[in-house]
């Protein structure tokens, strides 16, 4: 099991660090996995999404704070091999990785933005080349609600390989304080969007985890930041089909604001 720590410090003070760390579940034990971050020549950065692809763990590293809208690099290393960490990527703009996911042998990145236009899902090819393989776009047609523009930090989040398609979910809060939620598909050769409540509808909100069990992939929410009503309320979505999505809210007690779901386990 890898986890990452964020072992304090101040984005005002370019002191914030952390580590990742390998867990043996079956004796307990626990190792740090190569150096503490920032690793030079940064002076602060922690490490935040994880992914095992190819034979690696991948974790893409930002600065904490600011946002989450600063510049992600992405490293690498084979536990038990290397001695550290090796920096494969830095990311263009001002943006991060929220999330990693590993599907048909390329590593898939889910990105959030700053201002001014629509995140982004990188891609990483076999032979090392990144590029963006869907932006979200305001208009993306059919029934799926036209957003008014792009707020400030509006990202791409929880990712999961289901029924041989990758699922990924989007969040969206205007420049007006509407709120846009989504779930994008992508086959191998075409993204959907098969999940598309309503502006401002419950379903809109900031997917952070994602899970395929029995045949059903759940999603779950964070709240709204400093929003009232159905959006300070988390919830649950799945699907068996990945085009019918349940919602699953009405045993959770809807008094949380500010609050957010943790880990699920199975």
């Amino acid at each position: 099991i890898y986890f990452t720590t964020y072992d304090g410090g101040s984005t005002a003070a370019t002191t914030c660090k952390g580590r990742v760390f390998e867990l043996d579940p079956e004796d307990g034990s626990l190792f740090q996995i190569g150096s503490r971050f920032p690793i030079s020549p940064d002076t602060q950065r922690i490490p935040y999404a994880l992914a095992w692809h190819m034979g690696r763990l991948w974790v893409a590293a930002h600065i904490g704070g600011g946002g989450g809208t600063s510049t992600s690099k992405t490293y690498f290393i084979r536990p038990g091999i290397d001695s550290d960490w090796t920096l494969d990527n830095t990311s263009a703009g001002t943006t991060n990785v929220h999330e990693m996911m590993s599907f048909q042998g390329q590593l898939y990145q889910a990105h959030s933005t700053g201002s001014g236009g629509g995140a982004i899902v990188r891609v990483r090819s076999t032979l090392a080349a990144y590029s963006t393989s869907v932006t979200a776009a305001l208009n993306e047609g059919g029934s799926v609600p036209v957003m008014a523009n792009f707020g400030a930090g509006n990202h791409f989040g929880a990712m999961a390989v289901f029924q041989s398609n990758l699922y990924v979910a989007y969040f969206n809060r205007s420049t007006t304080n509407v709120l846009y939620g989504r779930v994008y598909k992508y086959t191998g050769s075409a993204w959907s969007v098969v999940y598309f409540p309503a502006a401002d509808a419950a379903g809109s909100k900031p997917y952070h985890g994602a899970l395929a069990h029995n045949g059903i992939l759940y999603m779950w929410s964070s709240p709204v930041d400093g929003a009232s009503g159905a959006a300070d309320i988390n919830q649950i979505i799945s699907t068996s089909d990945g085009t019918t999505w349940t919602t699953h809210d009405a045993s959770i007690l809807n008094n949380f604001s500010a609050s957010s779901f943790g880990v699920i386990v199975t």
